[in-house]
């Protein structure tokens, strides 16, 4: 069996894709954005905005609220 070695960057680089923090897969919403993460957790309410600000284009907080607080 061969073993193939990742090293760190190839590693940090799936990792900003996975995470949708590579421009060429930012999320289209921050329901996108939070399905493909499983959640976006946040330890305080910043949180949850910063992190999808750096998932999501064109991304604003009334995006965000809407879809936290009006979607059923």
């Amino acid at each position: 069996m061969v073993h193939r070695t990742v090293d760190v960057g190839e590693r940090r680089a799936r990792l900003a894709v996975r995470h949708r923090i590579a421009p060429a897969y930012r999320a289209a919403d921050a329901v996108e954005a939070a399905r493909s993460m499983v959640c976006l957790h946040g330890t305080d309410p910043a949180t949850v905005y910063l992190s999808t600000w750096s998932r999501v284009t064109d991304f604003s907080a009334a995006e965000l609220d809407a879809a936290l607080y009006l979607s059923g």
